[in-house]
């Protein structure tokens, strides 16, 4: 999700709230409240093994960029075979005229 479509989204739930049309139920605000703390600390504590197992995972990360460039190669592969495969449909019609 990007950044605008978070702003938009946290827009949304504001409006909803002022009117009084957002609701929680009673059940999961109360697991909610029962269980933050674990499930808070489980993040954190994978957060923190991922961090150690992808030390690299930044923007910058050399992995990320080959990664990239790997789906842009296919991506114009898949464009000229598209564009090869429109060639020969209308090479079939033009014979079939």
């Amino acid at each position: 999700m990007s950044s605008g479509s978070l702003s938009v989204l946290g827009d949304v739930y504001n409006q909803l709230a002022k009117q009084g049309r957002l609701f929680v139920p009673a059940r999961a605000a109360r697991e909610f409240a029962k269980n933050r703390n674990n499930e808070l600390g489980n993040l954190i504590q994978n957060l923190k093994m991922r961090r150690k197992v992808f030390p690299c995972c930044s923007r910058s990360c050399e992995t990320l960029r080959a990664a990239r460039s790997i789906a842009d190669a296919k991506d114009r592969r898949e464009a000229r075979r598209e564009g090869w495969r429109r060639q020969d449909d209308q090479a079939r019609r033009g014979r079939q005229e």
